[in-house]
């Protein structure tokens, strides 16, 4: 993008917003790209399907520079009325959706048609499917919320099911469907996971001590 942008000679009161998906690293560097031009920038991530745009489930994530946003914010609220601004770090946005489009709704999406290709072949029908769907989401969204409050506070104590509990669960799970002939590459992937953290003494945490061997930067690599 910016290789294509080098032959704009004239920056002067324009505003550099990009749109496409990116990593981190590539909204940092078209932040510092876009400073050295004197051009204010707007990095967004588009969390939502193409046909939501525009609607009420249109859900569109900026950061960047904020001055540029309170110019802009009239016109790119018609993307959508859950369209904000996040952050003044540039790549904020694309963090979000590295986290939920692709560390999330991607590899949950594809566990599930795993999980259900699994069900189907065991004779589950439709309506069981989707009514124990609906009740694990329901669950899902709440251990969404205390993941996110574990993390945030390092606090990975409980007194309900321990990260081992998951595990031995975990592993029953695999070798069922692996004995059914079926891969189950993310559910391996995510029992690989949890062995590690089991590894490294984290048992009797909670499931959310897997936090402490995601690696990364961030505060929560230490055992409480």
């Amino acid at each position: 993008m910016l290789r294509s942008l080098e032959c704009v000679g004239e920056w002067n009161g324009k505003t550099l917003l990009n749109t496409g998906t990116s990593s981190t690293a590539e909204a940092e560097h078209a932040a510092a790209w876009a400073a050295r031009k004197g051009v204010p920038y707007l990095d967004a991530a588009i969390l939502c399907f193409p046909q939501d745009i525009g609607t009420e489930r249109g859900y569109v994530l900026f950061s960047g520079s904020p001055e540029a946003w309170a110019r802009h914010e009239e016109l790119i609220a018609a993307l959508g009325p859950a369209t904000r601004f996040v952050s003044e770090q540039a790549q904020a946005a694309s963090a979000v959706d590295l986290t939920i489009v692709g560390g999330v709704y991607v590899a949950a999406l594809a566990a599930y048609v795993d999980a259900a290709a699994y069900a189907h072949s065991q004779g589950v029908s439709s309506d069981v499917l989707d009514e124990a769907t609906d009740k694990v989401l329901a669950a899902l969204k709440d251990g969404a919320k205390e993941a996110v409050a574990a993390i945030g506070s390092g606090d990975f104590t409980t007194d309900q099911a321990t990260l081992s509990v998951f595990t031995h669960g975990g592993e029953t799970c695999l070798d069922g469907m692996r004995g059914a002939g079926f891969a189950a590459n993310v559910l391996e992937a995510a029992v690989r996971n949890l062995k590690t953290a089991e590894a490294a003494g984290l048992g009797g945490s909670s499931f959310y001590a897997l936090a402490q061997v995601a690696g990364g930067d961030s505060a929560v690599g230490r055992q409480q």
